[in-house]
């Protein structure tokens, strides 16, 4: 049994001074998703996902479902985060200055949703609870170059001590270090821990007949750990 909302999506579309109707799926989309649980919308590149955000929150906030400040949204660049942002305030801001499908108990001068990088807001909520976790407030999170730079020095002062069977490898120093960080990118990010690493490395080696060496999973992890160090988000297997 479907919800009878107040205002459908097209409505709001319009009032936003969008000329042509929805899509059946953008339409679906809008009004069917959950407001209170998990929902999926599959949408590739280019298919308007940035639109249909713009034309989502404001129906939310039409139809009293939210107010503007509760709406949170993520994204994974910061260029998409700006964009989203700004795409979504001037939907508002369209929406307010058109009257009728303003809330009535909601100010003109309203707060915007938050709308961010995954990163930047999972910095932010470190920074509001590090000192209840037993950690430093002032933690940074490195970024992509500094990661690079720091990897790289790392490589440079520690690598033929850790693992001087890489030396024989056939890798350039920038090759190795886009590796090194590129694991512990992906070891933060999955919560992954070096025996995990280590194990599925073997059992590749062992399937694929080839002898199991763990001097470079080793000289990754360590250096991945070494980069860690002023990282939000560092396996706690560490």
């Amino acid at each position: 049994m479907e919800t009878k909302h107040k205002y459908s999506a097209n409505e709001i579309s319009r009032a936003l001074g969008n000329i042509h109707d929805l899509t059946p799926e953008q339409e679906k989309a809008i009004e069917n998703a959950s407001i209170d649980s998990p929902a999926l919308v599959v949408a590739g590149a280019g298919s308007g996902k940035t639109f249909l955000m713009s034309v989502r929150v404001p129906w939310l906030v039409a139809n009293g479902y939210a107010k503007p400040e509760e709406i949170l949204g993520l994204t994974f660049t910061r260029k998409a985060a700006a964009e989203l942002a700004k795409r979504i305030f001037e939907s508002l801001i369209k929406l307010r200055d058109h009257g009728t499908y303003w809330p009535k108990d909601l100010s003109a001068d309203f707060t915007p949703p938050n709308v961010s990088t995954y990163n930047s807001y999972a910095n932010n909520l470190f920074r509001d609870f590090a000192l209840q976790l037993g950690y430093e407030a002032d933690a940074i999170q490195l970024t992509e170059a500094t990661s690079y730079q720091f990897a790289k020095q790392l490589l440079s002062k520690r690598g033929a001590l850790v693992a001087p069977d890489l030396l024989e490898e056939d890798f350039s120093v920038d090759d190795l270090v886009e590796k090194v960080v590129g694991l512990a990118q992906s070891m933060n990010e999955n919560l992954v821990s070096a025996e995990q690493i280590s194990q599925r490395h073997n059992f590749r080696a062992a399937k694929e007949g080839r002898p199991r060496s763990h001097r470079a999973v080793w000289l990754h992890h360590r250096t991945a750990r070494n980069s860690c160090t002023h990282q939000v988000g560092c396996p706690t297997s560490w």
